[in-house]
């Protein structure tokens, strides 16, 4: 473990907080299960507004709820320097661009799981703490509940 001089050298060099540089990834317990998925044998419909969650709704059959979730990358403060110079929101839309993956919060057997779904495979940990409310920061993530399936 660096001394406290280095973290607070290295926070001021990189424009971020001392905190961060300590973080463990503790939202998580256990192993995230990673599972190809061919997202063409799933149909939208029904409760389903979309393949993906045609594989979610297919995977965890049992679950209580499940919750679509809107992912924003949480910015530095240097980036929302930039961001509100440039153009307010557009890094956001850059992130959205390069990472289209949908994002499920699914609730069972009293856990919950973060499922993410791209179009080659499907993702799903377990919170080590609640998403209670309507938002949760995950890592350099901001998750909003948008809807439920």
């Amino acid at each position: 473990m660096p001394d406290v001089e280095n973290l607070k050298s290295l926070s001021a060099l990189f424009d971020i907080s001392v905190d961060y540089l300590l973080y463990d990834g503790s939202d998580f317990e256990g192993t995230a299960v990673k599972e190809a998925i061919d997202l063409s044998i799933y149909k939208k419909g029904g409760a389903c507004r979309s393949r993906q969650e045609a594989v979610v709704k297919a995977r965890y059959t049992e679950a209580e709820n499940i919750y679509a979730l809107l992912r924003k990358r949480k910015l530095t403060p240097a980036e929302n320097v930039v961001d509100f110079i440039v153009q307010p929101g557009v890094l956001h839309i850059a992130d959205s661009l390069q990472d289209n993956s949908s994002w499920y919060l699914v609730e069972q057997q009293g856990r919950q799981f973060m499922v993410k779904v791209t179009k080659e495979f499907m993702e799903s940990r377990p919170l080590a703490s609640a998403f209670a409310g309507k938002k949760k920061i995950v890592g350099n993530n901001i998750f909003k509940k948008f809807y439920r399936i």
